[in-house]
């Protein structure tokens, strides 16, 4: 809709006790009509997300599904939504098909559907002659992957068979977005349960180390998917990069807007080779759990050894900590792992296409060094524990506990996949969230004044960092000017109200 015939409108809607001439009558209903195709749009949009959501999980517990049976789910979910005139044609079934890139419906676990040596050896050749028609600075690969997130490793913490379904609250759901050559590493994907988590408030969230989206199981989902791709657009727009990206063919990857991704082409896997052509799922993902593995241990060690030395209570592992140690672990992987775990695919071209002995031994050094770090982690955090061996998690089990083999294989019901695509406003932050006490600045300001004058006069021996002494003083100022600004624009709104 144009700007002027929103300005007309305006006038026009807010006219009273005034008889409408007909060239308004026929604005105000242009405007409405407007309103109500894009209202329509949306509603279409989460409709076909809702129901994307519940294949994707009927297929990842082994389920069947065939054209009939979307369609019955389809008039379940179009019931649910409050949808009218939902007929479930033939035309739509295929429509939506091509729009989520649903060519075959196979049940989940591709292990059990293996392609032939021979069918994969097509499948490379193809996608090598793909790869050749680009630089190799401008091939990407991104996939995605759960993470339980404060787990500790205790096979008791957890709360189901580390072999079964995994029904952990605490898990966020990562994309790591990567070129070929390893010499870009895109701020990761970062989805969480809550909107606005207790330890983010004040946060402004486009200035972390993450992308950060939500929704209520922390899952992707198609249109999180599409605005991170947006935002991809924008960073190779800036970078003047066309770029050839390599996804998976879920159906939350399927593509709302194409003519937006003037920078970007996707190309889908072929069905049933994820684990064998995706260079993520090579090695690339495993050695991000476990960098991160050992970040999460050695801040619980770090804890631990506070309590003792201290006497300072352990503090449970906050969401900002997470993302700190997500995006260390994440810098940590190295050049010569992405790209030796893009080699391992065989799917970069004949030039580069079989690793030399000393790019695979590299690679299993990088292997060994990260497990044998972990595993002194964690008998370094077993002195701190009281569990039993039999209780305790082995390296393997710890990194390997966010397999993608068991993500996302949870059965949700139709009104849990609703909530995931809506935003429920009482759901944004966190319940707990009142529970914390609201500091005023003239409080803040005092307590800080407190600690300025302790650093200024300490105690004999104790050493002061300049650095830390200058992030008080900027603390104080931003409080200042914050309050200053509050005053002023209470005084602005008294005039406006008189």
């Amino acid at each position: 809709m144009n700007q002027k015939r929103k300005s007309v409108n305006n006038k026009v809607i807010l006219k009273k006790r005034k008889v409408l001439t007909f060239g308004e009558k026929k604005e105000l209903c242009l405007f409405y009509n407007e309103n109500l195709s894009l209202l329509q749009e949306e509603i279409g949009k989460k409709f076909e997300e809702a129901l994307a959501i519940w294949i994707s999980n009927a297929l990842s517990v082994n389920k069947t599904i065939t054209g009939e049976i979307i369609i019955a789910k389809a008039f379940d979910f179009a019931r649910l939504m409050n949808i009218e005139g939902f007929t479930g044609s033939v035309s739509w079934l295929n429509n939506f098909k091509k729009r989520h890139n649903i060519k075959q419906y196979n049940k989940h676990g591709e292990v059990q559907s293996r392609p032939s040596e021979e069918e994969l050896t097509k499948k490379r050749e193809k996608l090598q002659e793909l790869i050749n028609n680009f630089d190799l600075e401008n091939v990407f690969n991104c996939d995605k992957t759960g993470l339980y997130w404060k787990l500790e490793p205790s096979k008791t913490l957890f709360t189901g068979p580390l072999s079964g379904i995994k029904k952990s609250k605490n898990r966020v759901t990562f994309l790591l977005t990567f070129n070929a050559t390893g010499s870009i590493k895109l701020p990761a994907l970062f989805i969480h349960k809550y909107q606005t988590p207790r330890d983010l408030i004040g946060i402004d969230k486009s200035k972390l180390p993450v992308d950060y989206f939500w929704n209520k199981k922390a899952w992707m989902q198609t249109s999180i998917w599409n605005k991170y791709l947006e935002l991809l657009n924008q960073r190779m727009k800036k970078r003047n990069k066309k770029i050839i990206l390599l996804v998976d063919n879920a159906l939350v990857h399927s593509v709302s807007n194409p003519e937006l991704l003037t920078n970007i082409t996707i190309h889908y896997s072929p069905p049933n080779t994820t684990a064998h052509l995706q260079p993520a799922n090579a090695g690339i993902i495993n050695s991000f759990k476990a960098q991160y593995c050992k970040r999460l241990i050695k801040n619980r060690i770090e804890t631990y050894d506070d309590e003792i030395e201290l006497n300072i209570p352990v503090p449970k592992l906050k969401i900002g900590d997470s993302i700190s140690l997500c995006t260390e672990a994440w810098k940590a992987v190295t050049s010569e792992t992405i790209h030796n775990c893009w080699i391992k695919t065989g799917i970069l071209p004949s030039v580069v296409m079989s690793p030399s002995p000393s790019d695979e031994k590299l690679n299993n050094v990088i292997n060994l060094n990260e497990t044998e770090e972990v595993q002194r982690l964690l008998d370094q955090y077993n002195q701190y524990s009281n569990f039993t061996l039999s209780e305790l998690m082995s390296t393997e089990e710890f990194i390997l506990i966010n397999d993608d083999n068991n993500y996302e294989e949870e059965e949700i019901t139709d009104e849990e996949i609703v909530n995931i695509i809506k935003s429920n406003k009482t759901d944004l932050a966190e319940k707990e969230i009142n529970l914390q006490p609201k500091i005023s600045t003239s409080e803040a300001l005092e307590s800080l004044d407190k600690v300025l004058s302790f650093l200024s006069n300490p105690p004999d021996n104790f050493v002061i960092e300049l650095n830390n002494r200058n992030l008080m003083h900027n603390f104080k100022k931003q409080i200042i000017l914050f309050d200053k600004n509050s005053k002023v624009q209470l005084v602005l709104d008294g005039w406006l109200n008189i």
